[in-house]
């Protein structure tokens, strides 16, 4: 694959875990390419937990976040994630979008995946690695304790 100049899309195998970081904020149709993108490797990956860094993207409009809840949701339900970390910036706005998009995509896929919302990239790997069965459903700033 292409490298993309908003995306960087790694998998790693040895750690189960897809990472995916927006580099710059993205038009719809860029944003729609790239996602596609995350879903065609989470689907031919063995992953069990993706991590998310959006901490330099903007929200979606309404008509993406309903996309990328259907997307989203379909592909997880062919794959192995179970554990989905989102980091985000300091913008309550994106908090709300993100909350309402991981709902949706919870409910769609019957909760078969636990998503969380984490401040740094850090927090959200060691939420990622612990076996933890919190649902997710809150922002971590701190790190959990066992």
């Amino acid at each position: 694959m292409k490298p993309s100049p908003y995306l960087s899309l790694i998998h790693y195998p040895d750690r189960g875990m897809v990472y995916s970081q927006w580099l710059r904020t993205v038009d719809s149709a860029d944003y729609r390419k790239s996602l596609l993108s995350v879903c065609d490797l989470i689907q031919d990956s063995e992953a069990t937990h993706w991590l998310v860094d959006s901490s330099n993207a903007t929200s979606p409009t309404i008509s993406d976040q309903n996309w990328t809840a259907h997307i989203l949701a379909n592909s997880l339900l062919k794959s192995n994630i179970r554990k989905i970390a989102v980091v985000l910036p300091d913008d309550l706005f994106l908090e709300l979008v993100a909350e309402r998009v991981s709902a949706k995509i919870m409910s769609l896929t019957k909760n078969k995946v636990q998503i969380a919302r984490f401040a740094s990239v850090a927090i959200a790997q060691q939420w990622l690695s612990s076996q933890s069965d919190l649902e997710g459903l809150f922002r971590y700033d701190e790190p959990l304790s066992a």
